[in-house]
């Protein structure tokens, strides 16, 4: 049989974005066994992304599709590198400043991607994105009701944020995809955002969680608003194989809670009680503070205020880039304002913030024309949701890949070929092969 080189290599490539996309979560389960990889992974798959774009480039005859790219977009990331890179000579950090800099342009780089792909299967991206996410949660589950058993256990003890950030970032694909692109039945879109929910539940991910509610019920709305006479009919599972399934997870379920009753009771436990402080804080005649982690952010955002209005300096040019742990600690450290907006604007000034706010509104915008804007824009809503709260310039990296998904690539390049899908704007945005 013959091999299909382009479809391999896409194949290849998606396997590497998600692995892109995990990297972090990756190197710190290697460090829960001790293990050193001795290179950077996030740099070595942005490097392996770019080389089997270099193949698929080449096998054009080193042709560039300008037209595939968002003009105005790059000009804008190209003026905020700028005046990150700027803002660097005048900050007080040593190295983090570096640091930063560094994993937010390995997450720019990424709205290239259309001028080397053709195509880009968006249906295998989003299970193998969703499947690898959900199996690390559970076990991250596992590591926390078992952590005797892991020496280098504190690697990862705070982990829970990211698993909840990216697997709410899957299941929200899940919620408005499962029809349209994965054609998916509807028990088995139903059993595993189910689970992903479940899942969410039981990390204690506040955050992720609310904001997954809140676009779901926003953005399932707005659709029924809209009424989408033309959907396509769910494929119909069979009975058995959905009873096959749900007798393994209820049988996975008994053993784990008979095997981990009391430790996983305690995890749920602390994940039940991290919403009751939450609900407590919101409380104005409770004297509840929140618990740590809100009132620490409490602080970074009162620090980042009084940072930015310190003087008409520091509005207009801000601090410094990466300088926000330097001056709330008073020494060098991975910290910062724990709201991206805010962040850039203490860091890069007004002139920072206005680059990064025109950037976020012209892509959403342009995804509103998309004709799989159905589908991210609901996840890029949940992205920036979370970055309202946590995350920084150096966690980027999945926003900017939802955004070009939706603005670089025709639906016919992201593999979805079903005619009967609801296209919005399809008149106006659909590019001509």
């Amino acid at each position: 049989m013959q091999l299909r080189i382009p479809q391999t290599l896409s194949s290849i490539t998606i396997w590497l974005l998600v692995g892109y996309m995990l990297s972090g979560i990756i190197k710190n389960a290697l460090l829960l066994f001790d293990i050193q990889a001795g290179f950077d992974l996030t740099l070595v798959l942005a490097l392996l992304i770019i080389l089997f774009g270099s193949l698929m480039w080449m096998r054009r005859g080193f042709a560039i599709k300008v037209e595939r790219l968002n003009l105005m977009l790059l000009v804008l990331f190209a003026l905020l590198i700028t005046w990150m890179s700027i803002s660097m000579v005048y900050s007080n950090s040593q190295w983090y400043k570096y640091a930063k800099f560094f994993g937010f342009c390995t997450g720019v780089f990424l709205v290239l991607i259309p001028l080397f792909f053709d195509t880009l299967n968006l249906s295998l991206y989003i299970r193998v994105y969703t499947y690898l996410t959900l199996f690390g949660s559970w076990f991250y589950i596992f590591v926390m009701t078992r952590y005797e058993l892991f020496e280098f256990f504190f690697e990862v003890k705070d982990m829970y944020l990211y698993f909840g950030k990216m697997l709410g970032t899957g299941a929200i694909l899940l919620v408005f995809g499962w029809r349209r692109v994965l054609h998916w039945s509807r028990s088995k879109a139903y059993l595993i955002i189910f689970c992903c929910i479940l899942t969410l539940l039981a990390l204690g991910a506040r955050g992720p969680f609310i904001f997954f509610v809140a676009v779901c019920i926003v953005g399932l709305f707005i659709q029924l608003l809209v009424g989408n006479s033309e959907r396509v009919k769910p494929r119909q599972s069979s009975g058995r194989v959905l009873t096959l399934v749900l007798g393994i997870v209820a049988l996975l379920g008994t053993v784990m809670l008979i095997t981990f009753s009391d430790d996983l009771l305690q995890l749920i436990l602390r994940s039940f009680n991290r919403y009751v402080v939450l609900f407590e804080f919101m409380d104005i005649s409770s004297e509840s503070d929140g618990g740590k982690s809100i009132d620490n952010r409490v602080q970074f955002i009162q620090h980042t205020f009084y940072g930015i209005f310190e003087s008409g300096y520091s509005f207009l040019f801000g601090n410094g880039f990466g300088s926000f742990g330097m001056d709330f600690l008073g020494y060098e450290a991975e910290l910062y304002p724990h709201n991206l907006f805010l962040e850039a604007w203490y860091e890069m000034g007004v002139i920072g913030f206005l680059l990064l706010f025109g950037i976020l509104t012209l892509a959403i915008w342009q995804l509103t024309k998309s004709p799989i804007g159905f589908i991210m824009i609901p996840a890029v809503s949940f992205e920036l949701l979370n970055f309202l709260k946590s995350g920084s310039f150096a966690d980027t990296r999945t926003l900017f890949l939802l955004i070009t998904l939706g603005l670089g690539f025709s639906k016919h390049q992201l593999g979805l070929h079903n005619e009967t899908d609801y296209e919005p704007h399809k008149e106006t945005y659909e590019r001509s092969e």
